[in-house]
C-alpha cells in the first residue's frame, strides 16, 4: 500500500495542477519510474464553497416563478442572487416552465467556460451531476433550477462562484470572472444506492471523492470533507450480502474516502474526527501506510508523541524507504526534544520555587528566634535592675 508525498503548496506537478501529489509505491523512490500522479489529497480543481452573503441569497420559488418567464427572448438578465455576482440570459427556450427541474435532482448539461474576452478554457458534452452536492461550477449548480429542460442559457460569474482566489492551473487565473454557456439535457430522480448497481454506486462515490479531492486541492478543506462524507455515506448505505466481491469493492471505495477524510481533517486540526476516519481504515486494512502514517500525525498532533512515534514506525517498517515518514519521524523527534526540555525548565523552576521558599522560611525562623532573644535579654536586664534598686535602698 502506498502513501503519498505531498508537494509543496502553490508548486505544480508535470501535469500544471498544483492540487496533485505523487504517490510512490513500495520500494521506489519518489524521482524514479515507478512515481506516478495520483488523485490522493488534492486531485482535481472546483467551485469554492464560500459562505454566501445576505445579498447574495439564493432565490425561492416564487422570486423563479415571478422573475423567470421562460421567453427565451435572449434579451433580459436576471440577477440570481440580487448583488450582480452572478447573472444568466436565456439564449434559446425550454420546454416551458412545467419542465423546470426541482432542487436536488440529477442534471445532465453541455457546458463550455469561456474568460471574459471568449476564449473557451473547459467544458464537457454531457456532464451529469445531482444539483447541491458540489459537483460541478457553483455558478452551474445555482443557476440550473432556473433553467427548462432544452434550455440554453449564458450565465456571467463573479470569480467566487467559478474557481476564486486560486483558479484552476493552467487556464484560469486566480480571481478570474467566467461566462457559462450552458444547455439543460435531461433531468432525473437522484440517485440511490438500492436502486444502483455495484458499479454505478462506487462510480458516484469515486466521482464525489475525486470532487473533494478538488476541494482539497483547492484549499477548501470544509468542502472536501463534506464531499468525501457524503461519498462514504452513500457507501454506508449500500445494501450488503450481496456476495464478496459486492462487500470488497465497497471496502475498497471506503478506504480511499476515509484516507482522504482523514487527511482533510488534519488540515484544519480536527485532530478527534480525523482519529476516527484512520481508525475506520485500519479496522479494515491494519496496514494501511496512509492510515498509519495520518494516525502518527494526529497522536502527535494531540501531544501523544510516544503513540504517535509507534504508527510512524509501523508506517515505516511497511514502506522503510518513504521520506516523507523519515521527514515526520525527524519532526517528532525534535517536537520531543523541545517537550523534555520543556518539562526540565518546568521542574526546575517548581525546584527553584521550592528552595526559594525553604530559604525565606529559614531566615524567618532566624529573624523570630533573634526577636525572642532580645526580648528575653530586655526582660532579664529589667529584673536585674529591679533587684538592684532594691538592694541600694
Amino acid at each position: 500500500m502506498a502513501d503519498v508525498v505531498e508537494k509543496p503548496e502553490g508548486k505544480a506537478d508535470a501535469s500544471g495542477d498544483p492540487s496533485r501529489v505523487q504517490e510512490v509505491t513500495p520500494g521506489s523512490d519518489a524521482n524514479g519510474d515507478q512515481a506516478k500522479q495520483t488523485a490522493v489529497d488534492g486531485s482535481q480543481i472546483s467551485t469554492p464553497k464560500e459562505p454566501l452573503q445576505e445579498s447574495d441569497s439564493v432565490v425561492n420559488d416564487d422570486q423563479e416563478k415571478e422573475e423567470v418567464s421562460g421567453s427565451g427572448d435572449g434579451e433580459e438578465w436576471l440577477d440570481v442572487l440580487g448583488s450582480g455576482k452572478l447573472r444568466k440570459k436565456v439564449l434559446k427556450a425550454g420546454q416551458g416552465e412545467a419542465a423546470r427541474p426541482d432542487r436536488g435532482m440529477a442534471m445532465t448539461v453541455r457546458y463550455k467556460g469561456m474568460l471574459e474576452d471568449g476564449t473557451e478554457v473547459e467544458g464537457e458534452e454531457k456532464a451529469t451531476f445531482t444539483q447541491g452536492e458540489g459537483e460541478i461550477v457553483q455558478a452551474i449548480d445555482l443557476c440550473v433550477c432556473l433553467m427548462e429542460l432544452g434550455e440554453v442559457a449564458e450565465i456571467h460569474t463573479n470569480a467566487r462562484f467559478a474557481y476564486g482566489e486560486y483558479g484552476k492551473a493552467p487556464k484560469i487565473l486566480p480571481n478570474t470572472d467566467m461566462i457559462y454557456e450552458v444547455e439543460l439535457l435531461e433531468t432525473n430522480p437522484p440517485p440511490t444506492p438500492i436502486t444502483m448497481t455495484l458499479e454505478e454506486v462506487c462510480q458516484l462515490a469515486n466521482k464525489k471523492r475525486e470532487y473533494g479531492n478538488q476541494l482539497f486541492g483547492r484549499k477548501d478543506f470544509s468542502g472536501a470533507i463534506n464531499s468525501y462524507s457524503k461519498a462514504i455515506t452513500l457507501l454506508d448505505d449500500c445494501p450488503s450480502g450481496k456476495g464478496d466481491d459486492y462487500e470488497k469493492e465497497v471496502n475498497d471505495m471506503l478506504v480511499k474516502c476515509f484516507n482522504n477524510l482523514a487527511a482533510a481533517q488534519l488540515k484544519v486540526d480536527a485532530f478527534s474526527a480525523a482519529l476516527q476516519s484512520c481508525n475506520s481504515v485500519l479496522l479494515k486494512e491494519p496496514s494501511n501506510v496512509k492510515a498509519l502514517f495520518r494516525k502518527g500525525k494526529v497522536l502527535a498532533g494531540q501531544q501523544e508523541f510516544t503513540e504517535a512515534q509507534t504508527y510512524l514506525k509501523k508506517a515505516l517498517a511497511i514502506e522503510p524507504s518513504n521520506k516523507t515518514i523519515h521527514q515526520e519521524l525527524a519532526k517528532l523527534s525534535v517536537k520531543q526534544q523541545k517537550e523534555v526540555k520543556s518539562e526540565k525548565a518546568m521542574y526546575q523552576r517548581m525546584v527553584g520555587d521550592m528552595a526559594a521558599v525553604s530559604e525565606s522560611e529559614k531566615e524567618q525562623k532566624n529573624s523570630n528566634r533573634a526577636y525572642y532573644l532580645l526580648i528575653g535579654l530586655t526582660v532579664i536586664i529589667a529584673a536585674v535592675g529591679v533587684v538592684l534598686s532594691l538592694y541600694l535602698s
